[in-house]
């Protein structure tokens, strides 16, 4: 985490595990970028800041690197910081980084309205796990995504897979 002090000023804050070169990542950023080239105060978090797409940034935004290179052990640095800075809104992306956000966000007890994007077929992506991994993500999601703000697909089939598991 930044030695910052805190900044308590609302705004949107965008969660993504790193700078890959996956396309949600490249949309966040893209997004990001141009709200605060618009004149928005937007935080760009990552766990780490490993990957191609760091670059495409703009220095306009925030940047938070909350330092862990696995999304589970990312929960209280997340927590911690959002309890700190006091976002109104946080835009997740992938099914594992928005369990963390959520549960994250659930920790602070405070009013951040998580948003929750899917960018892959839930049914699908969930296959290729374990049953025990896939059975404690499917129970997360379960318990976890009836309290997001919002669950965003990129398609209406991935918005009504991922609304039939989380009901």
């Amino acid at each position: 985490m930044s030695a910052e002090q805190p900044d308590l000023q609302a705004g949107i804050y965008f969660y993504v595990p790193s700078f890959a070169g996956g396309g949600a990542e490249r949309i966040f950023i893209r997004v990001a970028s141009h709200l605060a080239e618009e004149g928005r105060s937007v935080c760009f978090i990552v766990n780490h800041d490993g990957g191609p797409l760091k670059g495409m940034l703009s220095e306009s935004v925030k940047l938070e690197i909350l330092g862990t290179h696995r999304g589970p052990f990312a929960i209280v640095a997340l927590a911690r910081f959002l309890r700190m800075r006091r976002p109104d809104v946080l835009v997740s992306a992938l099914t594992r980084t928005n369990i963390v956000a959520l549960l994250a966000a659930r920790l602070t007890g405070q009013k951040t309205r998580v948003i929750a994007c899917e960018r892959n077929q839930y049914s699908s992506f969930i296959q290729g796990f374990s049953p025990l991994r896939r059975w404690a993500i499917d129970r997360l999601v379960r318990w976890l995504y009836p309290g997001a703000h919002a669950v965003i697909g990129n398609t209406h089939g991935v918005t009504r897979d991922i609304a039939e598991i989380a009901g």
